[in-house]
């Protein structure tokens, strides 16, 4: 299959060489002070729906004789999310509204139970132990539960504020979502055009009536060049609570910063574009495409089934700096595990002359070139000169068109790609054309505008599938679900309670060298 290369990687390249941030979604302090829950009570919140402890210890819960991790019983299961009280198989769990447990005439209940007036220490008791303010043994369904100190005063911070707690970003009529994007420099019109597209994608669901009677707001914070200003832009627009999750965008250079305001304020954030996803333990991110990493291993796995590959070392050349460094600690650690002999180079400065004459004489038929497009191309046209042609492996960011690799690398050279023009659908690009006509969207960028689309459309079948009682962990339960979920914008989809990158390989494509063009080598390569 011929194609051209896919404009998402010259934005991708744009991404790992320029730190550039953006902000519409003002600071903090411009939006309506409202009460919105503290850390403290935030953390309650995790043990209250999901009955797992903020500091990564497991919870038990003991019901009888039986212990089992709170997880697998959390309160929200049988007292509802917002402490309503809920009814299954004729046994009625109390509700847990603060101002209910501590009216001062106390509680008689429908067993003839009787006790006085709930407190602090009396809910502690109860949820520890099992037993009411009066000193009575509440129903043996009950689980007691066996926290820590400080999770016992976070669930307890949180039962008060249970009852007049808001849904963040969502009211009876309307859903409000944000997304990042970039507003100087050289990716503005990437921005602007991300801008465009999500705004009319938006436009048309609502007039169609949106998501379960409720129309989606869309509001934008906007990346500035002042990297402090644009994390506390991103802090004030999760803060505040008037987002319910964050869709698309750009965070170059303010990854790590978003990876932690997510998990601290549980704001899901949804297609976010970025070279290096983060992957660790986090709930509420989630990554639609493969990073560099994940390319890596996918190329790594395609050229060890080579015949004869694994006979010779494979080396692997890179400059200095964090991006270089993390791909070669993963490719490294791939060809090990596939008994693949490996030995690392790195270098800094333009020195691809230097380079060949040192790597020629390696027993090595295989290179793994990490370096910038321009030292790819300058790396290329050395080797050729003095016609050494090993197999060469590149990631998408590291060549910029098929004419900077010499005929004599034909057939040679392998590159690594997260997405192909083969990826959208034919009713996809029929759905974007009558987008484009009907609200006259740029012409230019396409690919940054496939890219926040996909990530409407995820946004919007999660938030479709939860139906009417829409909240982040039903919402982010849901996500877990989506298995080879088709955007028809990007390569399938699927997360899990254990992976947050929704699409983890890559596909291979050579370089026809005669006709200056690209083509693809091998379907989807899986990175595991």
């Amino acid at each position: 299959m011929k194609h051209k290369l896919p404009s998402l990687v010259l934005l991708l390249t744009l991404l790992a060489g320029v730190t550039l941030f953006t902000s519409s979604i003002p600071s903090a302090a411009s939006y309506q002070t409202i009460k919105r829950l503290t850390l403290d009570e935030r953390r309650g919140q995790t043990i209250y729906r999901r009955g797992e402890s903020p500091n990564g210890k497991t919870i038990v819960a003991r019901v009888g004789e039986l212990e089992v991790p709170a997880s697998s019983l959390p309160c929200a299961n049988c007292h509802g999310f917002h402490g309503e009280g809920l009814t299954e198989g004729g046994i009625s769990a109390g509700g847990l509204k603060w101002s209910e447990l501590t009216q001062p005439n106390g509680h008689a209940h429908e067993t003839g139970r009787k006790h006085k007036p709930f407190d602090d220490r009396s809910v502690a008791r109860a949820t520890s132990d099992c037993i009411d303010p009066s000193g009575n043994k509440l129903l043996s369904a009950m689980p007691c539960y066996q926290l820590a100190p400080q999770d016992m005063t976070d669930l307890i911070a949180y039962l008060k504020r249970l009852e007049t707690e808001t849904e963040p970003g969502i009211t009876a009529k309307e859903i409000t979502i944000a997304t990042m994007i970039p507003m100087e420099g050289a990716l503005a019109p990437s921005g602007l055009a991300m801008r465009a597209a999500l705004n009319a994608y938006f436009q048309e669901l609502n007039s169609s009536g949106g998501i379960h009677q409720r129309t989606v707001a869309l509001r934008f914070i906007e990346m500035v060049s002042n990297r402090e200003v644009t994390i506390s832009n991103l802090q004030g627009a999760m803060e505040t609570d008037e987002v319910f999750a964050i869709i698309g965008g750009v965070m170059a250079g303010v990854d790590k910063e978003a990876f932690g305001l997510a998990q601290s304020w549980k704001v899901p954030i949804i297609g976010l574009i970025t070279l290096l996803p983060e992957e660790g333990d986090n709930r509420y991110v989630f990554y639609f495409s493969p990073g560099m990493k994940d390319q890596a291993r996918a190329l790594v796995n395609f050229a060890a089934a080579k015949p004869d590959a694994k006979k010779s070392k494979l080396l692997v050349v890179y400059p200095e700096g964090i991006l270089a460094k993390e791909s070669a600690d993963a490719i490294e650690t791939q060809a090990q595990k596939l008994n693949w002999n490996v030995e690392r180079k790195s270098y800094a400065g333009a020195v691809a002359a230097k380079l060949v004459e040192q790597l020629k004489g390696e027993p090595a038929n295989a290179v793994f070139f990490l370096g910038s497009a321009d030292e790819t191309a300058a790396f290329l046209k050395e080797a050729a000169l003095v016609n050494w042609t090993p197999k060469v492996l590149l990631l998408s960011t590291s060549i910029r068109n098929a004419a900077s690799v010499p005929k004599e690398f034909k057939d040679r050279v392998f590159i690594a790609f997260p997405t192909i023009p083969a990826d959208v659908s034919a009713s996809a690009a029929g759905e974007y054309r009558s987008l484009r006509e009907k609200y006259k969207l740029p012409e230019e960028r396409l690919a940054s505008q496939l890219a926040a689309l996909a990530a409407a459309k995820v946004f919007v079948a999660a938030a479709n599938k939860v139906g009417p009682e829409l909240n982040r962990e039903k919402f982010v339960n849901t996500l877990e679900t989506l298995n080879n979920f088709e955007t028809g914008l990007t390569h399938e989809i699927t997360f899990g309670p254990r992976r947050r990158i929704g699409a983890r390989g890559a596909y291979v494509v050579t370089v026809d060298v005669e006709k200056g063009s690209l083509s693809t080598v091998t379907g989807w390569v899986e990175a595991n």
